[in-house]
Order: structure tokens, then C-alpha cells, then sequence
């Protein structure tokens, strides 16, 4: 496969740094030294030569990270025994994370990196931390996982915090993986396999690293979903009272007719569609066409930060259609690429009239294009799935206020 050396300094950045204006370094007893300084290319050059070896600050200013990881610790000899626990409860949710030993050797970090697509490794959909902490503490209560001073080998979650106290704060810092001296001397900061087997680090390391499949805000939250913790992780409010929303919400900007109209998303829109669109439910039964089926991914791109990627995948993976050689139409993986080409390129999501036009028409279709399900009185309504929300969950208020600036759309 190889990479070169600056996709290795791409990657090495957004996969295992965090703030890029301060550092920690590791001192000859141990100890770290914090650095206020730029994170150049040369010091992580250094870093992955063992000429210094260097420790990252996740939390972002702004209260984001682009990953999570969960550190395991040897103190009862259990770090690896019980890190795999923890990586085989990911999987069982479709997360598979990028594991690493720490500095010492002994020690294992368990880490989840978050992107929006694949299309450029500096893209990436970052986190409220107060999110992802959240969410990998309840991956670890459903593993059963103790803490070291039970008896387990769990010690903490990167980022520590939930948000800055000050505008000084940097947050607790972790040592950052690749480290030839480390991994020469005492076998520490080196990738693992899916066995947990040590991986070389050459062009080995920079492959796994390069197939990763980084963890979208969805597939987070079908996660969250699936375990029945949407309140603990989405659900609670920060120090100073204000919700933390994470993935929880989204804005998105719809384009028609020329017109274009930015709204706010929740994951409650999302439901109303699923639940009340014909199309999605037709989708859900497998009785569409396949020659539409892919238009309902440019439906749930609007959707894509509360759970659309999620369900899409839920809803595809109905298909009851087969290949010539009789395996199933629906494959995760393909259909995660088109999503992303989709995603990447999108404008506007797919309109009923369309739909109607390419073999599948919805009875409540009305000549003018209009959804008559959800008409209001004064003739607005909806021409696509993903604003059946807009007119359904606010159709008594906007009967009775006919100023609403709810969009024909």
C-alpha cells in the first residue's frame, strides 16, 4: 500500500494529536515537561525517530476532540486481558478502534477516532468531549470493566475533562504512540493488531493506521442508541447548566428551487420521518425499487449528525433483493462509500416527483408535486421526505399562525 512521508504526518496529527499549540515531553525520569509551543512537522519527525519522545492534549478549546481513548494500566496484570474486552464490546456496536500500547509497554490504549467521511484525513467531525467521554465510560459499564483499584486494569478516558476551566487550561495530556525508542527498549507506544499482536513500526503501522475506519457521529450514535443510553450520553447538561447536544443536533442547509433554507436538526425530526414517510417505510419493507433505493441516502445526509447514516444502514440492510450470484444487494461497506459520495457532494436531498418519475410514486403525491399527507390549509407542504417534519410535527401551530415561515419547499 505505502504511505508517504506526508500522509504519515497528516494521519499522525489527526489520529493521535490533539491541541496543536502546546505538548508535553517526556522528561529523562519520567516525568513530563508541558511545552506552550507549535506542534511543528520536525518535532513529530523527532517523536517517531525516538529522539524525543512527546505527549498530546485532546481537549480542544472549544470543547471538542477528535478522539477518545480509554486508558488501561498493568497494575493488576490484566491491562491487555481486559483492553480486549473492551475493543471485542466496540466491535459487537460496528466500531472497531485503533489500539496501542502506552509508552511503558505495559499498558494499553483503547482509542475511537471520529470523522464525517473518508474524502480527506483533515475533515473530520470532532466531538463535544463531554459526549465522547460519556460514551466510552458507558461502553465500558456495559463490558463490566472495573477499575484498577477493584481489582481491574481501567484507570481513565482521554480527554479527562468535559471543557476548559480557563482559557490557560489544557486539560490531562497522553503519550503519543510511534515512538522507535519506546517500542525498541520496552515494546511501548506500538500499534496492535486485531489480536493484539505488536505491529513493526514500518509501513505496517502506517497501513493499519491508513484503513481505518474512522467512527462517524451516526454510527455514535446508533451506538448510544443500541445500548439504551441516549439520556446518560446525549441527554445531560454541562457545569454551567447549558445542554450538551454533541451529535444530538445539526444544521443543515436545504436547497429547492433555487431557494435555501437553514434549519436545526434533532434526532425527533429524524424519528417523525422514519416513522411517518411512506417512502421510508415502503424502504423499511424492501417493496421499493431498487433503481431508487440509493435516494435514500441523499434523504438521510440531511439527517446525518442525529442518527441518518444509522438508519440508512438499518433501512438498506432490509433489501431482500439479491446479486446474480445470490448473495445479498446490501453491503455495509459499499453502501457507506456511496453514502460518503453523496454526503461530500450534496446540495439537496431527493424530491418526491423524482422518486415518482424513477418507479416508485407515493399514493399522497399530489398533481402539483406536493405531499397531501402533510398539507397545510393554505396549500404548503412538503415535496421531499426530509421536510415532512417541517409541516408534520408543527401542523397545528402553523394551521393557526398563517405568517408561519415554514418553507414550501
Amino acid at each position: 500500500m505505502g504511505v508517504d512521508q506526508e500522509q504519515k504526518l497528516l494521519y499522525f496529527r489527526y489520529f493521535f494529536v490533539g491541541r496543536d499549540d502546546v505538548m508535553a515531553q517526556r522528561k529523562p525520569d519520567g516525568a513530563y515537561r508541558f511545552v506552550r509551543a507549535p506542534l511543528t512537522n520536525q518535532m513529530i519527525i523527532r517523536h517517531l525517530r525516538g529522539d524525543m519522545l512527546l505527549g498530546s492534549y485532546p481537549l480542544q478549546k472549544n470543547g471538542t476532540t477528535r478522539w477518545v481513548a480509554a486508558d488501561f494500566d498493568n497494575h493488576n496484570g490484566n491491562a491487555f486481558e481486559e483492553a480486549m474486552v473492551l475493543v471485542k464490546t466496540l466491535r459487537s456496536f460496528d466500531i472497531e478502534p485503533l489500539c496501542n500500547t502506552s509508552q511503558s509497554g505495559k499498558g494499553v490504549h483503547v482509542r475511537v477516532i471520529f470523522s464525517g467521511s473518508r474524502r480527506d484525513v483533515m475533515m473530520g467531525n470532532d466531538v463535544q468531549a463531554s459526549v465522547a467521554r460519556r460514551f466510552m465510560q458507558e461502553m465500558i459499564n456495559y463490558a463490566e470493566l472495573k477499575h484498577f483499584k477493584d481489582g481491574g486494569a481501567f484507570d481513565r478516558i482521554f480527554p479527562n475533562q468535559d471543557g476548559l476551566i480557563t482559557e490557560q487550561s489544557v486539560g490531562s495530556q497522553i503519550a503519543m504512540p510511534l515512538n522507535a525508542k519506546a517500542a525498541a527498549e520496552r515494546k511501548g507506544t506500538m500499534l496492535l493488531d486485531s489480536e493484539f499482536k505488536l505491529i513493526p513500526l514500518n509501513d505496517a503501522s502506517w497501513d493499519r493506521i491508513e484503513l481505518y475506519e474512522w467512527v462517524t457521529t451516526g454510527v455514535l450514535f446508533d451506538a448510544v442508541q443500541s445500548m439504551g443510553k441516549y439520556a446518560a450520553v446525549y441527554g445531560e447538561a454541562d457545569e454551567s447548566g447549558k445542554r450538551v447536544y454533541g451529535a444530538e443536533k445539526d444544521t443543515v442547509t436545504i436547497r429547492q428551487n433555487n431557494n435555501s433554507q437553514t434549519r436545526n436538526i434533532v434526532k425527533a425530526d429524524l424519528d417523525f420521518m422514519v416513522e411517518n414517510c411512506n417512502f421510508i417505510k415502503s424502504a423499511a419493507s424492501g417493496t421499493i425499487p431498487y433503481s431508487v433505493w440509493m435516494s435514500l441516502a441523499s434523504v438521510f445526509c440531511c439527517f446525518d449528525k442525529v442518527g441518518g447514516r444509522g438508519e440508512f444502514h438499518r433501512i438498506s440492510s432490509m433489501d431482500p433483493g439479491v446479486d446474480s450470484k445470490g448473495h445479498s444487494r446490501y453491503d455495509r461497506a459499499k453502501a457507506d462509500t456511496k453514502y460518503d459520495n453523496i454526503l461530500s457532494t450534496f446540495k439537496s436531498p431527493v424530491r418526491c416527483v423524482y422518486l415518482a418519475q424513477s418507479g416508485w410514486r407515493c399514493p399522497h403525491l399530489g398533481d402539483d408535486d406536493i405531499c397531501q399527507k402533510f398539507r397545510f390549509s393554505d396549500g404548503r407542504g412538503p415535496r421531499t421526505p426530509a421536510t415532512v417534519h417541517m409541516f408534520g410535527r408543527v401542523r397545528n401551530s402553523a394551521e393557526t399562525q398563517p405568517g408561519s415561515n415554514v418553507a414550501n419547499v
